[in-house]
């Protein structure tokens, strides 16, 4: 009796072992699964990803960008140019895009004092300190020593900003900041177009009854050029256009399962050269 009692003890440790390992190889498969599924997902997302971007560019290099009687009239039918200020819009259940006229956006290597001022008052800098900022960002990319107020410049770079956390030297919080790269942008020269800033830009350039006409008439595809001026009174002139231009930011999300890609593309394009597709820079 007492060795059947031990045989049977042993027969259950072993039935136990083997249990155990079981279990332990069927969570080892399962995670493998896991694995192996997550990185499928992965690089789906990632071929979507780039799937979105060349539809993208071939939409901006082949459709009219030029308005008729609403913004963007004649590029509507083409799903992956919906606008032009930086709203998101899907495309479908696992794509998104915003895209980005740059400029729609200040230029920092350019500012225009009267816009600059706006803005930076718009987020509760005074207006010494606001003056104080474009002075400093002229002065650390001018080709001089020599502040604006004619004394001998502490710190400088002398040379073009090339990353908008140089604004570190210029002691803004990261709130202020955060909202200014929203508005900014390195990679265009000085013209300007109001038509596609983003919405933020715009209430922060006119008054809350001008800026809530202009958002609401883009909203509804309205805004025409001639719609903007009897808007706001302004015309085509001193470097101020009411048409994109050819460089864009781009921002590409895709999706499937819980794998997420996003990428954040700076292009310049331009349709008639042999190299019409220019990638500047790359976030992501």
């Amino acid at each position: 009796m007492k060795q059947r009692g031990i045989a049977l003890l042993q027969v259950l440790l072993i039935a136990s072992i083997l249990s155990t390992l079981a279990l332990f190889l069927t969570q080892t498969a399962q995670q493998q699964v896991y694995i192996a599924t997550q990185f499928n997902n992965k690089t789906e997302a990632l071929v979507k990803n780039y799937d979105l971007e060349a539809n993208v560019l071939f939409g901006l290099l082949t459709e009219k960008k030029g308005f008729h009687s609403t913004l963007g009239n004649s590029v509507r039918e083409n799903i992956y140019l919906q606008n032009f200020h930086g709203d998101e819009f899907q495309v479908s259940k696992e794509q998104y895009i915003r895209l980005q006229d740059l400029r729609g956006l200040l230029s920092i290597h350019f500012p225009n004092e009267s816009r600059w001022f706006k803005v930076l008052q718009h987020i509760g800098t005074s207006e010494y300190n606001a003056m104080n900022f474009l002075r400093k960002t002229q002065d650390w990319q001018d080709v001089n020593t020599v502040s604006s107020y004619n004394l001998q410049e502490k710190s400088f770079k002398n040379g073009p900003i090339q990353s908008l956390n140089e604004w570190e030297h210029l002691e803004y919080t990261a709130e202020q900041k955060k909202l200014l790269a929203k508005v900014a942008t390195i990679y265009k020269g000085s013209t300007f177009n109001p038509i596609t800033a983003p919405s933020v830009l715009i209430k922060a350039l006119y008054s809350k009854v001008i800026s809530e006409q202009i958002l609401t008439s883009r909203e509804k595809n309205l805004l025409s050029p001639s719609l903007f001026t009897s808007i706001t009174g302004e015309l085509e002139q001193n470097k101020v256009y009411f048409y994109p231009s050819n460089d864009y930011k781009i921002e590409l999300k895709t999706q499937v399962g819980e794998a997420k890609i996003k990428r954040v593309l700076y292009y310049q394009l331009n349709p008639r050269k042999a190299s019409p597709v220019n990638l500047m820079a790359t976030e992501g």
